[in-house]
């Protein structure tokens, strides 16, 4: 999962190469970052998964944030730092693309005591907290207003992905012939890693036919006059760091930002992807290809049928489930061919809930 920007310019991927591998924080699929994710790591978004719940009639969604160090795993961290203190992360679930309507959940910690909130809105207001639906302790299972059922704490990374091989992708792209050897290691960097995570099952009567689905998290910082700040959001996997990853703007743009701007950049999203494409030669017509797919991914959420099997993968996109393998999907879907980063689950999951392993 990345978190790093810059995670490609052609001039600057001798330098990501080494900054990717010698960083210590901020690791998962957001999984490389800078900017205000990387000054806050308590606030930085990993990946956000939603299928189908186990118990007939919900959907779980999930969230996770604050990434340890890939393949180090981290120390053991006290019950008041799984989650930063006073700050705001949102699960944000509208009912179609427009984000017109649909419900937010909010999360606050204190101490070892997590609230959870909503708003009558997919789209809230950043720092927005909503109507108290209740709160329980983290690293316990807590139900909220009797029909939602609650868990957080500290979590085995259930990502997986070869990251080292993406400089060698971006690069290989940039010189005009992808490189089969750009993944040949098959290394797992998140072997060991953790994250912190909430997942939350939701009746499938509060939502729609189809839920539309992306996650954000917010806080009052002291370097913006104690203002609330966007500090990232998250939707599909490395959509800044493998589709922008020619336009460091964008890249900034899209944390600090919701998917209804989203729209703003779809010719930058188009462009490189085309690019990609038009060097695989794997497209009759790349342009087309990258018109079509940058629709697709606009705006940057996550779209799951309600009630039906999640399947995270090229030609079905429908929601994730914590098996799936992202990374080759997004890999794939950006050169315009089937492409693979020969790196299998990690199996850090369960299929109860809550789903997730926990690290303690």
């Amino acid at each position: 999962m990345i978190r790093l920007r810059g995670i490609r310019e052609v001039a600057g991927v001798a330098l990501f190469a080494a900054t990717f591998l010698a960083a210590s924080t901020a690791w998962s699929a957001h999984h490389f970052q800078s900017g205000l994710a990387g000054k806050f790591p308590a606030y930085d978004l990993n990946d956000a998964y939603v299928f189908k719940s186990e118990r007939p009639g919900y959907t779980v969604f999930i969230l996770s944030v604050q990434p340890s160090a890939p393949g180090k795993g981290d120390v053991e961290l006290p019950v008041t730092e799984v989650f930063g203190q006073g700050g705001v992360y949102s699960m944000h679930i509208a009912r179609g693309k427009d984000l017109k309507s649909g419900l937010t959940l909010t999360f606050v910690a204190d101490g070892n005591r997590l609230r959870v909130g909503r708003i009558d809105s997919p789209n809230a207001k950043i720092g927005e907290t909503g109507t108290k639906l209740g709160e329980g302790e983290i690293g316990q299972t807590f139900d909220a207003s009797g029909d939602l059922k609650v868990w957080a704490g500290r979590v085995l990374e259930p990502f997986f992905g070869n990251g080292a091989g993406i400089p060698a992708f971006h690069e290989s792209i940039a010189k005009g012939q992808l490189s089969p050897q750009a993944f040949q290691n098959a290394e797992d960097l998140f072997v060991g890693a953790k994250t912190s995570a909430i997942v939350v099952e939701v009746p499938n009567a509060a939502l729609g036919e189809t839920a539309y689905y992306f996650i954000t998290s917010a806080m009052m910082d002291p370097g913006h006059h104690n203002e609330w700040v966007q500090i990232n959001r998250k939707a599909h996997i490395l959509m800044p760091y493998v589709f922008f990853g020619d336009t460091p703007t964008v890249q900034i743009e899209h944390d600090q930002h919701r998917p209804d701007t989203d729209g703003d950049h779809m010719g930058a999203l188009s462009n490189n992807i085309y690019r990609a494409a038009a060097v695989t030669g794997a497209q009759a017509d790349p342009t087309r290809y990258a018109n079509d797919t940058a629709a697709l991914l606009t705006p940057d959420v996550l779209s799951y049928r309600v009630g039906t099997s999640a399947d995270y993968s090229v030609g079905v996109m429908n929601g994730r489930a914590l098996h799936d393998d992202a990374m080759d999907t997004v890999l794939s879907l950006y050169v315009g061919k089937p492409m693979t980063d020969h790196v299998k689950s990690s199996g850090n999951y369960r299929t109860t809930f809550p789903y997730v392993v926990p690290a303690r």
